[in-house]
């Protein structure tokens, strides 16, 4: 949807700001994932896979992978976490082939999303049951729901940040204010109508929880339709050299659910779930808190420059 803010020129940004958030922007799937899915991109466009085939597969892999943990050998974790992994490399590569074919979509990143959603609930369901059949027993229905919330809280939070810090510093536009406008903008197009409400809500909350400092101005903006602030887009593009932003950056980079993937990948190869479970309920609210406290410290300067 376009809004009077999203017309508005971006703030100019310079080719510092644009390589710092280019590389602190989910950097495992940057450096690792993505270059493998587009090393195999050529023989992928000479069948007739579409994007949406190959989240069906990345799909299945899930499925395949959370088979394996449900075994439950030694051998079998380390085989869920490899068809778990070729999972996230086919993740990328739906969105490689999209864009190659020009049939990039809204629809078929919600597609996506749905499906990434299913891959990890899947696999941490049946690492929550392979626990319950093992050591934990019923204590293992509790610590499945923990990191399960945390890992919700976790992929929700580097969104929003991402979307404050790393868009800005790429595009010239904070775009949690924008997406702010342009959900109410579609709530008041569409008075009395589910879905916009319930979307309108769901961003309310996360900004509440993530930068309650601002909230209430954004929010106060957002209802008078007053123009996009670009205080904070200026003053983190003027400190695109400043130690410490590279620093908070970096914290951000790793406070992801992708993360929280990672680590249950480790405890499946090393065959000790139930530590992963613990090494996710530690990491998980540390990073949340960190980034969440930095992050909004370091904004307070942008007020008062």
């Amino acid at each position: 949807m376009n809004t009077p803010q999203s017309q508005e020129p971006p703030v100019k940004v310079t080719e510092r700001s644009v390589t710092l958030a280019e590389w602190y922007t989910d950097p495992v799937n940057r450096f690792y994932r993505y270059p493998l899915a587009r090393l195999i991109l050529p023989l992928v466009l000479r069948t007739p896979l579409t994007p949406n085939h190959i989240t069906a597969i990345h799909v299945v892999m899930a499925f395949v992978a959370a088979w394996f943990v449900i075994q439950g050998g030694s051998k079998d974790l380390i085989a869920a976490a490899a068809f778990y992994e070729l999972r996230n490399v086919l993740d990328c590569l739906d969105g490689v082939v999209a864009r190659a074919k020009k049939t990039a979509s809204l629809h078929g990143a919600v597609i996506d999303e749905l499906a990434d959603g299913l891959g990890f609930t899947v696999l941490l369901l049946a690492c929550g049951f392979h626990l319950y059949e093992g050591e934990l027993g019923d204590a293992a229905v509790g610590q499945t729901a923990l990191v399960y919330a945390f890992s919700i809280l976790m992929a929700m939070n580097y969104v929003l940040q991402k979307n404050r810090f790393h868009a800005p510093l790429a595009t010239g536009v904070n775009e949690v204010e924008l997406k702010l406008h342009e959900r109410w903008n579609d709530v008041k197009m569409n008075p009395g109508t589910f879905m916009p409400r319930f979307v309108w809500l769901v961003e309310q909350f996360q900004n509440v929880i993530t930068i309650p400092g601002q909230f209430g101005r954004m929010m106060a903006a957002v209802k008078s339709g007053s123009p996009l602030d670009r205080r904070e887009t200026t003053f983190l593009i003027r400190k695109a050299n400043d130690p410490k932003l590279l620093l908070l950056l970096l914290l951000m980079s790793i406070s992801t659910g992708e993360y929280v993937i990672i680590i249950l990948q480790a405890g499946l190869v090393l065959n000790d779930v139930a530590e992963a479970f613990r090494a996710v309920l530690l990491f998980a609210p540390i990073t949340f808190v960190a980034t969440t406290l930095l992050g909004n410290l370091y904004m307070r300067a942008a007020y008062h420059s």
